[in-house]
């Protein structure tokens, strides 16, 4: 699963905008990500959502680990569920 976090600019540099939404991101993407405040999600309770291109998806029970580095995961360490946050990009 490949997911895009919104960004913003700050000093000229693209970050992560993780913060609580009340609802889902406006015109969403496949792989759009967001922090919901508990609104949306099946459980009532806050967590991230992922969007697979036709629903939002909550990421609660099948994210294993979220990688916070410049390459992609390898195979081997890596499986269905993971997140990756590509830190080239921060």
């Amino acid at each position: 699963m490949r997911a895009r976090f919104p960004t913003k600019q700050i000093n000229g540099k693209l970050i992560s905008d993780v913060n609580y939404r009340s609802n889902p991101l406006p015109n969403p993407r496949r792989g759009d990500v967001y922090l919901d405040k508990g609104n949306n999600t099946h459980s009532g309770m806050p967590g991230y959502r992922w969007f697979n291109g036709k629903r939002w998806i909550d990421l609660v029970g099948i994210t294993h680990k979220i990688f916070a580095q410049s390459s992609e995961p390898s195979a081997s360490e890596a499986r269905e569920g993971d997140i990756w946050v590509d830190t080239d990009l921060i």
